[in-house]
């Protein structure tokens, strides 16, 4: 049989299966499809199969919610928000379509209405765990960081391995400026996974913050010596040795952060501290002037370009920076404009 004498074959097939009311049994069939390829990572081949479904059955919330959760795996949130709103339409009670949606929505930027999403999801389907990992992110993201420890407990009461947890637990901490509490939820997040980069990472920077600059530089080196591009941790090691005054270092991991990504202002504006403190007052102007091309509004940026142009005795140059810092809010820079070099 030839290809078109096929497509023929097969078209009768399923208009006749239409007539005689399969229609429902094919969608549910397409359905599968879409589950089986969702759990693949095949999210534009559940699309599609979906959309084949649902021509066959537009009340099939099966594969909505599929569609939608696709969606989400190709980051097309708001479509799939659209989605899930016809499952939820269609099953007022369904509590994967409200997690989902949840998910979007905190994807979106729009933690009120995720928290709305995942309360209601909680409400049906109490002991899930995720559902209480996700509200966590999104009272995180309101800054209700209490809410949001409280939220990674109920994970971790049903999970206790569950390494995010502890790892978005600890972040929720050091919003809270508890530094010593959110490194020991990340000890517990590294000795689940020994690998955890991200665990390390942030390990590191809490000390950064309690100014344990070697413990800091351990861990940074351990994140990049399981991902040597890793571009966060080498700037935050430069923040480490910047710490301990050892400015040359510092802008080695700099220069490495700036390679990988030429975009970082942080990475531009430490770079410019650490040769500030060589005394290579040029080459700091340098890369304060990156820092604000980058963000206009850096009101720390102008400040210690200042201090660099002050340091070469451009002292009209200097005076400028300062004014456009205290413009900026910047409260130190008023004082340094009330200097001699400015009146």
């Amino acid at each position: 049989m030839d290809m078109k004498a096929t497509l023929i074959l097969i078209t009768v097939s399923l208009s006749l299966m239409i007539l005689c009311g399969c229609s429902d049994v094919i969608s549910e069939g397409l359905t599968a499809d879409c589950q089986e390829k969702f759990e693949l990572g095949d999210y534009k081949g559940v699309i599609d199969d979906c959309d084949k479904a649902l021509r066959f059955d537009p009340e099939n919330k099966k594969a909505y919610t599929f569609r939608g959760m696709a969606k989400i795996g190709l980051e097309d949130y708001e479509e799939a928000i659209s989605d899930l709103n016809k499952t939820i339409k269609l099953d007022p009670e369904h509590k994967s379509a409200y997690s989902w949606r949840g998910y979007a929505k905190y994807k979106l930027g729009n933690n009120e209405e995720a928290i709305t999403d995942f309360n209601q999801t909680i409400i049906l389907d109490p002991e899930n765990k995720i559902n209480y990992l996700w509200r966590g992110w999104a009272q995180s993201g309101l800054g209700n960081y209490e809410e949001a420890i409280t939220d990674f407990n109920m994970t971790i009461k049903r999970d206790p391995e569950h390494k995010n947890a502890y790892l978005w637990r600890g972040l929720a901490k050091s919003g809270l400026d508890d530094y010593e509490g959110a490194i020991n939820d990340y000890n517990k997040a590294i000795k689940l996974d020994p690998e955890f980069k991200s665990a390390y990472s942030w390990r590191g920077w809490a000390k950064v913050i309690l100014g344990d600059y070697h413990g800091a530089i351990n861990d940074y080196n351990k994140v990049i010596e399981f991902d040597p591009e890793y571009k966060n941790a080498y700037a935050s090691r430069g923040r480490a040795k910047y710490g301990l005054d050892d400015f040359e270092e510092a802008i080695t991991d700099y220069n490495m952060a700036i390679k990988l990504n030429p975009e970082d202002k942080t990475a531009h504006f430490w770079s410019g501290q650490a040769k500030s403190g060589l005394g290579d007052y040029e080459e700091a102007i340098t890369d304060y002037n990156m820092a604000i091309k980058l963000d206009p509004e850096d009101k720390d940026a102008y400040l210690f370009r200042g201090l660099a142009k002050s340091g070469l005795r451009d002292y009209g140059g200097a005076c400028l920076d300062w004014s456009k810092s205290s413009e900026l809010g910047n409260d130190y820079a008023d004082e340094l404009i009330l200097s001699e070099h400015c009146n």
